[in-house]
């Protein structure tokens, strides 16, 4: 199986995003070549300030879309976006596609090598879009966070993860969370 050429619409771009970002114009990516056609835009958000990556086309797949959220020095420049979150939002696609089960939330996903440049993320956890009610949000862990995904220490550490970032913004630097 394998994901439909570039939606430019869906039910997500009229509403929550224009409610969120106006007429701001992001800066959209699309699989090349032989990759499955997701495109993927990324919106400048003053808070924190931060890349808000979107993707256009898995609602159709899935209903719903997929987002990840950066840590950003400046978003005034949308060409500055870095590009590897886009490949991360389509891995986690076609490991969807893949497994054929939906990312659910409390779902986790580690990838055999590191998503970003400095090697700090190779998981993410899957939550809801805390400004998007038709998305799933993919949140980077830290390498010594997958082992608080368990079942029964899941909500008491997506609890502290929000306390520590309320828009459960991806900063590959960071500190990981503990349950102390």
């Amino acid at each position: 199986m394998t994901l439909p050429p570039v939606r430019i619409t869906t039910s997500l771009d009229h509403e929550p995003l224009r409610a969120l970002y106006g007429e701001s114009e992001p800066f959209s990516w699309a699989g090349p070549g032989d990759e499955p056609q997701l495109g993927v835009s990324a919106f400048p958000n003053a808070d924190g300030p931060h890349w808000h990556y979107v993707t256009l086309g898995t609602r159709a797949l899935f209903g719903f879309e997929l987002t990840f959220r950066l840590e950003a020095a400046s978003v005034s420049d949308a060409t500055s976006a870095p590009r590897w979150p886009v490949e991360l939002l389509q891995r986690l696609a076609r490991h969807t596609l893949r497994c054929r089960r939906l990312p659910a939330l409390g779902w986790y996903v580690c990838f055999e090598r590191p998503l970003d440049p400095a090697g700090g993320v190779r998981c993410v956890a899957v939550v809801d879009d805390p400004q998007l009610p038709e998305a799933r949000q993919a949140v980077g862990l830290h390498a010594d966070e997958v082992a608080l995904m368990s079942e029964d220490s899941y909500p008491r550490f997506l609890r502290r993860l929000r306390d520590a970032l309320p828009l459960l913004v991806t900063r590959p630097t960071r500190d990981p969370v503990t349950l102390d």
